[in-house]
């Protein structure tokens, strides 16, 4: 017998990135549907990451690995020394800020392996208990890089489910509309799922001075916090919350799959 339900894992990425997106996703969690959060390594913010996760017990955490630097501002690296990965950094030292880079560049696959090492280790360190690897901005199609992913995960004993992206819940652009806009459009998205498992992700922050830094992809900083905000609302809005209720759909986390 087929299984009715429509289970969804809710994921918040790109912890770590900012002190905003940390409280966020704890805000999500605690208040909304929001159950696995992805902490990336490579950014400055991962030890006060630690400090708000460490009261959630119940949120999935899990590695955001992270090769690309997409904003003019912020910028990361490599947690490795540089000299033992130079094929991923750009001539400033920072990752570049797309994974075509890679490809039209060169790369050696050693130093995938090099820096997905220290990342784990940098978030172990800092006393998070990694359960999942996902990517950040998608990089698995690159020659040989989808096997590592594969063989460092089973190495690790981590949950690794990139299959899931070809079933995500696709939804609105966040900047497009008003906020009363963007959760009807969610709505109208989650009326058209039929029972399976499917993976949503967002990227919750506060509107506050700290995420008005972020910068680039022609966006301003004020769009960057608009469209961000509008994705943690994803997680816990009102609205969202009751049909989901009333539709009977199931958050998950990445280690309930």
């Amino acid at each position: 017998m087929s299984d009715p339900s429509i289970k969804i894992v809710m994921r918040g990425d790109d912890a770590g990135s900012s002190q905003s997106a940390n409280l966020a996703i704890l805000h999500a969690h605690e208040h909304g549907n929001l159950r696995n959060a992805g902490i990336m390594a490579p950014c400055k913010h991962v030890d006060h990451a630690a400090e708000v996760f460490n009261t959630a017990s119940s949120l999935c955490l899990g590695m955001h690995a992270t090769f690309t630097s997409e904003w003019d501002t912020p910028r990361w690296g490599p947690v490795a020394d540089i000299k033992q990965v130079p094929s991923l950094v750009m001539e400033d030292g920072f990752f570049p800020p797309d994974s075509n880079y890679f490809k039209e560049q060169g790369f050696e696959l050693e130093h995938f392996a090099i820096e997905l090492e220290a990342q784990l280790n940098r978030l172990r360190a800092a006393g998070l208990e990694v359960a999942y690897l996902d990517e950040h901005m998608g990089f698995n199609w690159l020659e040989g890089v989808g096997e590592l992913l594969c063989d460092f995960a089973r190495r690790y004993n981590l949950i690794y489910r990139p299959e899931l992206i070809e079933r995500g819940c696709y939804l609105p652009n966040p900047t497009a509309e008003s906020l009363d806009a963007y959760v009807a459009a969610c709505i109208q998205s989650f009326q058209t799922l039929t029972p399976g498992t499917y993976l949503i992700l967002g990227h919750p922050v506060f509107d506050d001075p700290e995420i008005r830094q972020f910068q680039g992809q022609g966006m301003t900083g004020e769009q960057v916090a608009l469209s961000r905000v509008h994705e943690r609302e994803l997680f816990c809005d009102s609205r969202i919350l009751d049909h989901w209720k009333q539709q009977s759909m199931i958050a998950l986390r990445y280690d309930e799959l």
